[in-house]
């Protein structure tokens, strides 16, 4: 992390929840004993819905966020729950694609850690018209421009999301080659609007970005756990 990103940051002195202002990429392993599972839906906003999974189906309720602090619980909070967004899941798999009432619904692409990619249509969490499965790493394919693609280059970069002549515009995640990854909206193939970036070192970013560069309003945590906002 360079010197700059840390002078244009103050510490923030009093202590903060750090998962009620970031939102892990991957969260950590949390099965309880009755098989459940956490996860988090970030929208293109930067709102986020989080709740539960429990013997692989969501329970009902959880907890919507907005950017600007409002909170909302049970069917309020799955009332807001509406858009496009990425889901995260305990583990590490990710699904980027439009959402109704916290449940997935219209076209989206689940992309698991083994490298499995399921894309097509889905309704109320289920994948009812599958485009696409991919089991092997490294197939690109592509579909007509304003829908969610998957490529995967020779060099190991990966993007996942909305593409428009041939540049990532729109929501997306992006992994380089040496792991880091940044995910939340793209204009032209930049960073561009909100999103979290994840470097290598295992230090966060959560803000705005313009032009690939961040700006306005953000929150970096460092891997020790030191938080700065401004």
């Amino acid at each position: 992390m360079n010197d700059e990103v840390v002078s244009s940051m103050y510490e923030y002195k009093k202590v903060i929840d750090p998962a009620h202002n970031l939102l892990p990429i991957i969260l950590a392993q949390n099965k309880s004993k009755k098989n459940e599972t956490k996860a988090v839906i970030t929208f293109s906003n930067g709102d986020r819905y989080m709740f539960r999974h429990r013997d692989g189906k969501r329970q009902d309720g959880g907890t919507y966020h907005s950017l600007y602090g409002e909170k909302l619980k049970g069917e309020s909070a799955e009332d807001k729950a509406n858009g496009e967004g990425i889901l995260t899941f305990t583990g590490g798999n990710h699904f980027i694609g439009t959402f109704k009432r916290g449940k997935r619904h219209g076209h989206g692409i689940l992309y698991e850690k083994n490298e499995t990619i399921d894309a097509g249509e889905w309704m109320d969490d289920e994948l009812t018209n599958q485009d696409l499965k991919i089991v092997s790493n490294g197939y690109a394919h592509r579909w007509k421009n304003g829908q969610y693609r998957y490529y995967d280059d020779k060099n190991g970069n990966k993007y996942i999301g909305n593409i428009i002549d041939g540049k990532a515009h729109g929501l997306g995640i992006r992994i380089w080659s040496d792991n880091s990854r940044y995910e939340g909206n793209f204009k032209e193939d930049k960073k561009h609007g909100f999103g979290i970036y994840y470097y290598t070192e295992r230090d966060i970013y959560k803000g705005k970005w313009n032009n690939d560069e961040m700006n306005g309003e953000g929150t970096l945590m460092w891997n020790s756990g030191t938080l700065y906002q401004g």
